[in-house]
């Protein structure tokens, strides 16, 4: 998040240049006051990018661009103790169609589903410009908001939620096959503003349907299937397997633009996934064949019950050839190699969040809805 700051070139404004003759990186905070409606901005820490002078004689402006590194809050009113708060988050390249109607005085528009996670529901609603807002990312592969999460929560729980609501984004994320932020909260109580928060959050570009569950069903709403069900394996075995990173290694390999970068990224999911076995294996007192990555692949799947033929674990000498070489051995197609990897992941992956018996999309046969 990028900051302008302009201020009269005073004692003030002096230091902060001093400070930035002397040292390559200058950091500072920010408070201050925003108007209509009127509120207190804190910015903790911000890094000094460009700094300016401009002006006349008898009136000189500095101006300072800064980068912001932390969160940015805008106080408009206290929160109280005992209040219940409409909490909501701007969702960034999150493209799908509601399975609930909205209403409204022009007419009921279907553009929103609600799930249930951890006894909170969480309600997921389209931006009013979401349709053009999509077809823009598609073409340029940019972050945008376009949704909003909102939930309904007592102030004493408000520091615990921020964990639910990144769950919530890295399994959609994985789902949706793009990489989805929350990078804004608005608190609100009796439909008055009481605090905004601008989230230093880390983004990535829109990746176009490479969907894992079908974000566009409205018949049974696979999206709120899946995060209702997924969601507590995700919690009970989330440091079990690390599987925040193992997700996020599977979105930024969607944005790939090469088979054997999108090859490699998948390949290092696996890696993640087995370098937690042997600990979980310890923890529930199991003992097992892990002396090699095949071995070790094979009790991981076993052990779900992913089903699967010995030829998808070829995928191993395949990463050594890439590894060592920078490609494909001549003898395969990196397509359908790199095809049948994820195919063998997303199955891999859904079954560990009990995902078994319900529907995704098998990207190994044209995004077919089907039951794992």
């Amino acid at each position: 998040m990028r900051v302008s700051a302009m201020l009269p070139f005073a004692e003030q404004a002096v230091k902060v240049m001093q400070a930035n003759n002397g040292t390559k990186l200058v950091a500072c905070s920010l408070r201050g006051h925003v108007s209509n409606p009127e509120g207190e901005i804190v910015i903790p820490k911000l890094l000094l990018n460009v700094q300016s002078v401009a002006g006349t004689p008898q009136r000189t402006l500095v101006t300072f661009e800064l980068i912001s590194v932390s969160h940015a809050e805008i106080e408009y009113s206290k929160v109280a103790p005992n209040q219940t708060l409409e909490v909501h988050y701007g969702l960034t390249n999150f493209a799908f169609l509601g399975c609930e109607y909205s209403r409204t005085a022009s007419g009921a528009y279907l553009d929103k589903f609600s799930s249930v996670l951890g006894g909170i529901e969480l309600t997921f609603k389209r931006s009013p410009d979401h349709e053009v807002t999509v077809k823009a990312l598609a073409d340029s592969r940019d972050v945008a908001v376009t949704a909003e999460l909102t939930t309904n929560v007592p102030s004493a729980s408000l520091g615990h939620i921020k964990e639910l609501i990144d769950d919530a984004t890295i399994l959609l994320s994985y789902a949706t096959g793009t990489y989805i932020s929350s990078i804004y909260q608005d608190i609100y109580s009796n439909g008055q503003l009481l605090k905004s928060i601008l989230y230093s959050a880390k983004t990535g570009p829109y990746t176009h349907r490479e969907w894992v569950i079908d974000a566009n069903n409205l018949a049974d709403c696979d999206l709120r299937i899946f995060l209702e069900t997924c969601y507590p394996a995700f919690r009970t075995l989330k440091s079990d397997f690390g599987l925040n990173i193992v997700l996020e290694f599977l979105v930024i390999s969607n944005q790939g633009r090469y088979s054997e970068v999108r090859f490699l990224l998948d390949s290092l999911a696996a890696e993640c996934l087995l370098s937690h076995l042997s600990s979980y294996f310890t923890k529930i007192g199991k003992t097992e064949d892990m002396s090699s990555f095949r071995s070790r692949m094979k009790e991981l799947l076993n052990h779900f019950g992913v089903t699967h033929q010995d030829s998808e674990l070829d995928f191993i000498l395949i990463r050594d050839k890439i590894v060592h070489t920078g490609r494909f051995p001549s003898e395969v197609n990196p397509s359908a190699e790199t095809t049948k990897l994820r195919n063998l992941l997303d199955r891999t992956m859904l079954m560990i969040l009990g995902y078994r018996g319900k529907f995704y999309l098998n990207c190994r046969n044209q995004y077919a809805r089907e039951v794992l």
